[in-house]
């Protein structure tokens, strides 16, 4: 599973019950490489300093670009070591292409 950054403050509201999507940037955090990756249906998980989430990648409704619809229930609390790792795993994903 891709492991992309993201940043939880840019999400935008699905529906009623709450569900939510959060914008994908490739750029400092991401290899832009790994842009080439996104096709709608996609699962990745997504990740911050903090927490990180199993989601759906899909164009988004009100971000310009690519969201991963956040799946209920996959919330996860990171410590620092589990975050450096997903970092890693993020860095490695774009030297598979060179």
């Amino acid at each position: 599973m891709l492991a992309i950054y993201v940043d939880f403050n840019s999400r935008e509201v699905l529906d009623a019950e709450g569900n939510q999507a959060v914008h994908l940037r490739f750029d400092v955090a991401n290899p832009p490489s790994d842009e080439e990756k996104m096709r709608a249906g996609l699962r990745v998980l997504v990740y911050d300093e903090g927490d990180s989430y199993v989601g759906i990648v899909g164009r988004g409704r009100w971000i310009d670009g690519w969201v991963a619809d956040l799946i209920p229930g996959t919330n996860r609390e990171l410590d620092s070591k589990e975050f450096a790792r997903l970092q890693n795993l993020t860095r490695r994903s774009a030297i598979r292409l060179l």
